[in-house]
């Protein structure tokens, strides 16, 4: 029965995701396009958008775009609120994804690569998390499944998620609905903000290094 659900899931969730890309694509997948999309679905927008969420990880759309159409659609507040909601359930769906089914392919193909990550969160747990997603040196959905494939605990991989993705998703929530108001103090400050938490990048390989990512 159990075994049962999860291939219904999983054939309404390719549905789903076919669905979604063939809207995208006719609208060449820009913020406000996808903005005017999610909006034409009246009380049911903010479902739409965290259900992009769930599915992006499957199409391999930038997280942080996505991010932005949250503000640009609804606003600071309710717009962080469905993109947190929407992180966490991407972020959920890979983990258990490739623990319970792509184990063996995401073995293979990302194992040896992440193996220091995996050692890492096995010693470190939530807080090597939280700072991985916070200081985002790897894709968001690689983190997921490099942890799936290591011995955290979910509960561990679940709050250091929530923890780390906070920063990141004001910012985005914040700048997208700047360029809604036309607000342009408010833009200049976020984007100093954005220069400030790009700084990383720039010590991109020594902060590798030192947290042991191959």
């Amino acid at each position: 029965m159990r075994r049962k659900t999860v291939i219904i899931f999983i054939v309404l969730l390719i549905i789903i995701v076919a669905f979604l890309l063939f809207q995208m694509r006719s609208m060449e997948i820009k913020p406000e396009m996808i903005r005017s999309w999610v909006l034409s679905f009246g009380l049911l927008a903010p479902f739409i958008y965290i259900l992009l969420h769930m599915v992006r990880p499957f199409v391999l759309f930038p997280t942080s775009v996505l991010s932005m159409v949250g503000g640009l659609a609804f606003g600071v507040i309710p717009g962080f609120i469905a993109t947190f909601i929407g992180a966490m359930l991407a972020a959920i769906i890979s983990f258990f994804v490739a623990r319970k089914l792509g184990r063996a392919f995401i073995k293979k193909a990302w194992s040896e690569k992440m193996k220091g990550v995996q050692e890492q969160l096995r010693k470190r747990g939530w807080l090597y998390v939280m700072l991985l997603r916070f200081v985002p040196v790897i894709n968001f959905d690689l983190l997921s499944y490099s942890a799936a494939l290591s011995s955290i605990r979910f509960q561990h991989f679940l709050i250091g998620t929530a923890l780390g993705i906070i920063p990141g998703t004001v910012v985005m929530t914040l700048l997208g609905s700047s360029v809604v108001d036309q607000n342009t103090t408010a833009i200049f400050v976020i984007v100093t903000f954005i220069v400030i938490l790009m700084i990383p990048f720039l010590f991109q390989d020594k902060i590798k290094k030192k947290l042991r990512i191959d």
